[in-house]
């Protein structure tokens, strides 16, 4: 995804890419007042609204680019049961559903490392059966554990991947506005943890806790780690942060609308696309836990999804 985030695509000017690095600074900044003034609000607008339709395009621009692997339609027959079953589990409440949930994980990790790093069938499920032994042996750590079943799927998807694309984009281009971008994007998650203050004000809406409520278990693990009390400001620095870095991460994607090229998207692909969004909007709107298991799905299958190319930007 370098190409997305501001080194030169096929047909892409060096203006343009300087115009879409100055756009998404904005972006940024647009992303980190409002998630200042109303975090809780302003994560949950992002999740609802504008993650499924950031979960569907990009699931159907990977499919274009065959994923970027090897074998796309293995991949594919990998990581939609998985997915399921990994989101099956992670909404269970035994121990055993998180654990299966770890393995599960870390075997996708590196399973998809395979189908977009090598053609080799021996190779790839080589590194596959790796991937599994790493999940067990995950087991016995609980910060590995938890990295897996809880940071993977959520911060590192939205904040580290974006980060490195960006700067990825950056160091390909040469860029000075690629480099600028990173280092804003970078001062954004300070200003977030340890510098903005939301209003006092600010009344936390009973309605948007429970929202936010399974989000708060990545919170639970994250805010002693950011050297983050349990306080109701901590609590806010700490939801700061996810309301910048998935919103800012949506409108990043959704910026590229010249390198993506929807008026390509054929009208059937976008009838589908359109259906399933308005679907998935009105089932959270309906019955929220509904919404969320069906939006958790398509989180977390475009995330593994995405696997192969993000290794192949490494």
């Amino acid at each position: 995804m370098g190409e997305l985030i501001g080194a030169k695509g096929p047909g892409i000017g060096e203006r343009e890419v300087e115009v879409i690095n100055y756009l998404n600074i904005v972006l940024m900044i647009a992303s980190l007042i409002v998630a200042s003034y109303v975090p809780l609000e302003t994560f949950i607008f992002a999740y609802a609204f504008l993650g499924p339709l950031h979960y569907l395009t990009e699931i159907s621009w990977l499919h274009d680019r065959k994923y970027f692997s090897f074998e796309a339609r293995e991949l594919l027959w990998l990581c939609v049961p998985a997915t399921l079953i990994i989101v099956a589990s992670g909404l269970g409440r035994s121990p055993w559903s998180f654990q299966f949930s770890v393995v599960l994980m870390a075997t996708m990790l590196l399973a998809s490392a395979g189908l977009g790093l090598t053609a080799s069938k021996k190779k790839r499920l080589i590194i596959a059966l790796v991937g599994l032994l790493m999940g067990v042996l995950a087991l016995w750590n609980r910060e590995l554990s938890i990295f897996l079943a809880v940071f993977v799927p959520t911060l590192v998807h939205v904040y580290l991947f974006t980060g490195l694309f960006i700067i990825y984009g950056a160091l390909k281009g040469r860029s000075a506005s690629g480099i600028l971008s990173a280092c804003v994007f970078a001062v954004c998650q300070l200003l977030c943890l340890y510098w903005l203050r939301t209003p006092e004000a600010y009344q936390v809406d009973r309605q948007f806790l429970a929202a936010s409520g399974p989000f708060q278990v990545v919170g639970r693990y994250l805010m002693p780690l950011m050297g983050l009390e349990n306080s109701r400001e901590s609590f806010l620095a700490f939801m700061r942060l996810m309301a910048f870095a998935y919103t800012y991460h949506y409108l990043n994607w959704f910026s590229k609308t010249r390198i993506i090229n929807w008026h390509q998207t054929s009208p059937r692909r976008l009838t589908i696309i359109g259906v399933l969004y308005a679907a998935s909007v009105t089932i959270y709107s309906i019955d929220f836990h509904t919404g969320f298991v069906v939006l958790l799905f398509l989180s977390t299958l475009h995330v593994v999804l995405e696997f192969p190319l993000n290794y192949r930007s490494a």
